[in-house]
């Protein structure tokens, strides 16, 4: 498929598969947490004035100092270091690894700024994986992770090439640059349920709030146009070290991010909390017209619904533009593609991203899905919902977690190998 028949294929399925703001669900509750101290955020300007950082912060960041999560990256805004984790992650996770241990990552900083593999490291590599820290797989030690679980058993390596907090969108411009550097025959893109909304925001503080441990710097980010069903890629608004401190800037940061798209959703949310809501509705109205949304914003339910749901709809449509994209270097390089959907935590009923599925399935890509693979496995358990979700997840993957995920997804990938993996060949 040629890339106009790609990007028709995408347009036609987001005008007329039902990817509209009444026909998607609501988005996971952690995806929008208000920090304290936010609660007067009427304007643009006083919003953004508390989400401000001042230049001892962008100091110890650009340093190293004070946190041990990331470092600045100029195209996709930052890479992870070395690290041992005895605290939380961040306050939306329990507060360690499992039974309470402390966690390792590392990096092999001689080669690709990988995840330090180990399971077959010195034989030639053919699969590597992208994505956010579902990738990465924070919260566990280095030989823990699903791709160590999975070269183990296959006996050949699997680069991690994960990053945590990265949109789709990011993980893509990654594998651009790794690709070029380590050419793999199969790239597996492991896409979170929170990494679709991380696409359509340039400023991550402006969701996430300030965090101690991490900037939350700018990043590469997509605009969707609603009307067209297609999304443009922008580079990191602060593309040098200089820049970042731009975000000590009211003046620049109210220029700069005034029209993003997220910093209306959370704006509109914001009005809504503070019980102005003709001018949540203004403000949410403006967004969706700004980026293109023909028919009007529906006022039979909340604004944190509308929100979500506009929000939702700009999410999963960027994600589906990024999907086109991977296809379509694929396609040129003579690669295959394995998408892997990872979740939080284990639910049953509705999905959020139902549309998204739809397209996946429409374009009749490989994926796997293990919020499914997971549902299959709970009709055999006889415990509680709580129960079974404790023994995959503490905030993210425990051990256990990674070894179901290499686990559900290994026939997928032996079947994708072309020779099959060295365990799977015969004498």
């Amino acid at each position: 498929m040629d890339t106009i028949s790609l990007v028709n294929s995408r347009r036609e399925f987001v005008q007329n598969a039902g990817l509209t703001a009444a026909g998607i669900g609501m988005a996971p509750a952690f995806a929008y947490g208000f920090s304290a101290g936010n609660s007067s955020g009427i304007s643009i300007r006083s919003f953004l004035s508390k989400k401000l950082y001042n230049r001892r912060e962008v100091d110890d960041w650009l340093a190293g100092r004070g946190t041990q999560f990331a470092v600045y990256d100029s195209e996709t805004g930052w890479l992870l270091r070395d690290a041992r984790w005895s605290g939380s992650v961040n306050n939306l996770l329990k507060s360690e690894g499992v039974n309470g241990v402390t966690w390792e990552t590392s990096f092999d900083h001689d080669k690709f700024h990988q995840r330090h593999m180990s399971a077959y490291a010195g034989k030639s590599c053919r699969i590597n994986t992208y994505g956010d820290s579902f990738t990465h797989c924070d919260q566990v030690n280095d030989g823990e992770t699903w791709q160590e679980v999975l070269a183990n058993h296959l006996r050949e390596p699997i680069r991690n090439f994960g990053i945590g907090a990265y949109s789709v969108y990011q993980a893509y411009l990654r594998m651009l640059r790794e690709e070029k550097r380590a050419p793999s025959d199969l790239i597996i893109l492991n896409i979170f349920e929170d990494d679709h909304y991380r696409n359509v925001g340039a400023w991550g503080t402006i969701r996430a709030g300030k965090d101690w441990r991490f900037l939350w710097p700018t990043l590469p980010y997509l605009t969707v146009n609603f009307s067209t069903g297609k999304s443009e890629g922008h580079k990191n608004p602060c593309p040098t070290e200089d820049m970042v401190y731009k975000l000590c800037d009211l003046d620049w940061t109210e220029e700069r991010f005034g029209n993003d798209f997220t910093l209306g959703i959370m704006l509109a949310m914001e009005n809504a909390k503070e019980g102005n809501e003709d001018r949540a509705w203004q403000i949410l109205d403006a967004t969706a017209k700004t980026y293109g949304l023909k028919e009007e914003i529906s006022r039979t339910g909340t604004v944190l619904d509308a929100a979500v749901k506009l929000h939702t709809r700009g999410a999963l449509q960027s994600t589906m533009q990024v999907v086109d994209w991977v296809d379509e270097f694929a396609m040129q390089n003579k690669k295959q593609v394995l998408y892997v959907l990872s979740f939080r935590n284990f639910h049953d009923g509705p999905r959020y991203d139902q549309p998204f599925l739809d397209f996946l399935d429409h374009k009749k890509v490989n994926y796997i899905d293990l919020m499914k693979a997971h549902n299959e496995e709970f009709r055999h358990f006889s415990g509680s919902v709580e129960e079974y979700t404790s023994l995959y997840w503490n905030g993210h993957y425990n051990p256990h977690g990674n070894f179901f995920t290499a686990h559900a997804i290994r026939d997928k990938v032996i079947g994708m190998l072309n020779p099959k993996p060295p365990a799977y060949q015969a004498f």
